[in-house]
Protein backbone atom coordinates (compact mmCIF):
# COMPACT_ATOMS: atom_id res chain seq x y z
CA UNK A 1 0.00 0.00 0.00
CA UNK A 2 2.78 2.12 0.70
CA UNK A 3 4.22 1.90 -2.41
CA UNK A 4 1.03 2.93 -3.77
CA UNK A 5 1.09 6.03 -2.40
CA UNK A 6 4.23 6.89 -2.99
CA UNK A 7 4.15 6.27 -6.80
CA UNK A 8 0.91 7.97 -6.86
CA UNK A 9 2.59 10.55 -5.10
CA UNK A 10 5.06 10.72 -7.98
CA UNK A 11 2.78 10.94 -10.61
CA UNK A 12 0.98 13.37 -8.98
CA UNK A 13 3.82 15.78 -8.92
CA UNK A 14 2.38 17.65 -11.84
CA UNK A 15 -0.40 18.92 -9.43
CA UNK A 16 2.44 19.64 -6.92
CA UNK A 17 4.10 21.84 -9.78
CA UNK A 18 1.30 23.75 -10.25
CA UNK A 19 0.39 24.54 -7.47
CA UNK A 20 3.89 25.44 -6.19
CA UNK A 21 4.20 27.94 -9.05
CA UNK A 22 5.53 26.05 -11.58
CA UNK A 23 4.25 27.38 -15.13
CA UNK A 24 2.45 23.51 -16.20
CA UNK A 25 3.31 20.46 -15.83
CA UNK A 26 4.87 17.35 -17.79
CA UNK A 27 1.70 15.59 -18.97
CA UNK A 28 2.18 11.63 -18.29
CA UNK A 29 0.77 8.83 -20.24
CA UNK A 30 -1.71 7.84 -17.94
CA UNK A 31 -2.15 4.37 -19.17
CA UNK A 32 1.20 3.72 -18.58
CA UNK A 33 1.11 5.22 -15.23
CA UNK A 34 -1.64 3.18 -14.05
CA UNK A 35 0.30 -0.39 -15.30
CA UNK A 36 3.45 1.13 -13.53
CA UNK A 37 0.62 1.84 -10.23
CA UNK A 38 -0.60 -2.34 -11.17
CA UNK A 39 2.93 -3.98 -11.40
CA UNK A 40 4.42 -1.98 -8.57
CA UNK A 41 1.11 -3.34 -6.64
CA UNK A 42 0.89 -7.11 -7.40
CA UNK A 43 4.82 -7.40 -8.06
CA UNK A 44 4.78 -9.97 -10.31
CA UNK A 45 7.58 -12.77 -9.43
CA UNK A 46 10.47 -12.77 -11.25
CA UNK A 47 11.85 -15.75 -12.79
CA UNK A 48 14.94 -17.01 -11.21
CA UNK A 49 17.57 -15.63 -13.93
CA UNK A 50 15.56 -12.44 -13.50
CA UNK A 51 15.64 -12.51 -10.01
CA UNK A 52 19.61 -13.11 -9.44
CA UNK A 53 20.42 -10.09 -12.09
CA UNK A 54 18.33 -7.99 -9.89
CA UNK A 55 20.68 -9.39 -7.12
CA UNK A 56 23.67 -8.66 -9.23
CA UNK A 57 22.38 -5.67 -9.80
CA UNK A 58 22.14 -4.57 -6.12
CA UNK A 59 25.96 -5.67 -4.84
CA UNK A 60 26.64 -2.20 -7.62
CA UNK A 61 24.92 0.04 -4.20
CA UNK A 62 27.54 1.93 -2.44
CA UNK A 63 29.31 -0.04 0.25
CA UNK A 64 26.87 -0.40 3.22
CA UNK A 65 24.10 1.09 1.84
CA UNK A 66 20.43 0.02 1.08
CA UNK A 67 19.50 2.17 -1.38
CA UNK A 68 21.61 4.22 -3.72
CA UNK A 69 23.28 4.63 -7.72
CA UNK A 70 23.50 1.88 -8.81
CA UNK A 71 24.45 2.88 -12.22
CA UNK A 72 25.33 6.62 -14.23
CA UNK A 73 25.48 7.08 -17.26
CA UNK A 74 25.59 10.27 -19.62
CA UNK A 75 22.04 10.08 -20.78
CA UNK A 76 20.94 8.30 -17.25
CA UNK A 77 21.34 7.52 -13.82
CA UNK A 78 19.79 4.39 -11.67
CA UNK A 79 19.06 4.61 -8.45
CA UNK A 80 17.46 1.82 -6.02
CA UNK A 81 15.07 2.66 -2.78
CA UNK A 82 14.74 -0.20 -0.70
CA UNK A 83 11.97 1.15 0.86
CA UNK A 84 10.03 1.10 -2.04
CA UNK A 85 12.00 -2.02 -3.63
CA UNK A 86 11.93 0.28 -6.67
CA UNK A 87 14.50 1.53 -9.11
CA UNK A 88 14.20 5.00 -10.45
CA UNK A 89 15.80 5.83 -13.50
CA UNK A 90 16.60 9.37 -14.04
CA UNK A 91 16.70 10.82 -17.65
CA UNK A 92 19.45 13.38 -18.28
CA UNK A 93 18.57 13.85 -21.82
CA UNK A 94 16.06 15.46 -24.08
CA UNK A 95 16.86 12.38 -26.04
CA UNK A 96 13.87 10.21 -23.74
CA UNK A 97 13.36 7.49 -26.50
CA UNK A 98 17.15 6.70 -26.94
CA UNK A 99 17.64 7.22 -22.63
CA UNK A 100 15.14 4.71 -22.36
CA UNK A 101 16.42 2.72 -24.61
CA UNK A 102 19.93 2.74 -23.18
CA UNK A 103 19.24 1.83 -19.71
CA UNK A 104 17.18 -1.04 -20.96
CA UNK A 105 20.18 -2.17 -22.45
CA UNK A 106 22.08 -1.73 -19.35
CA UNK A 107 19.38 -4.07 -17.61
CA UNK A 108 19.93 -6.40 -20.23
CA UNK A 109 23.77 -6.39 -20.06
CA UNK A 110 23.73 -6.80 -16.32
CA UNK A 111 21.25 -10.45 -17.14
CA UNK A 112 17.41 -8.82 -17.12
CA UNK A 113 15.55 -10.61 -19.92
CA UNK A 114 12.59 -8.08 -21.02
CA UNK A 115 10.38 -9.27 -18.95
CA UNK A 116 12.70 -8.84 -15.93
CA UNK A 117 12.29 -4.95 -16.58
CA UNK A 118 8.85 -5.14 -17.13
CA UNK A 119 8.09 -6.60 -14.04
CA UNK A 120 11.48 -5.71 -11.53
CA UNK A 121 10.08 -2.45 -10.11
CA UNK A 122 12.24 -0.20 -12.93
CA UNK A 123 10.13 3.70 -12.79
CA UNK A 124 11.70 6.21 -15.62
CA UNK A 125 11.43 10.24 -14.55
CA UNK A 126 12.71 13.35 -16.04
CA UNK A 127 15.22 15.07 -14.50
CA UNK A 128 13.98 18.35 -13.56
CA UNK A 129 15.82 20.67 -16.46
CA UNK A 130 14.68 18.04 -19.24
CA UNK A 131 11.32 18.21 -17.39
CA UNK A 132 11.20 22.17 -17.86
CA UNK A 133 12.02 21.54 -21.25
CA UNK A 134 8.94 19.13 -21.82
CA UNK A 135 6.83 21.52 -20.12
CA UNK A 136 6.44 23.69 -23.23
CA UNK A 137 5.67 21.09 -25.69
CA UNK A 138 2.12 20.71 -25.82
CA UNK A 139 2.02 16.87 -27.47
CA UNK A 140 4.21 15.65 -25.65
CA UNK A 141 3.44 13.00 -22.76
CA UNK A 142 6.08 10.89 -20.51
CA UNK A 143 5.48 7.10 -20.28
CA UNK A 144 7.36 6.67 -17.33
CA UNK A 145 8.04 2.68 -18.21
CA UNK A 146 10.88 0.38 -19.94
CA UNK A 147 10.58 0.42 -23.36
CA UNK A 148 7.98 -2.14 -24.54
CA UNK A 149 5.97 -2.75 -21.40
Amino acid sequence: MLVVFAVLGFVGFQAYDSFFGGTKPVKYDSEAADRLLKTLAERPALSDDDAKAKTKVLTYLPKGQPSGIVYQAPTFRVEYLKSMDVFLVEILTTDVDQAKKDAAEWFFSEGLSHEGTCNAGIMFYLNGNVAEIFKKADNYKFNPLPPSC
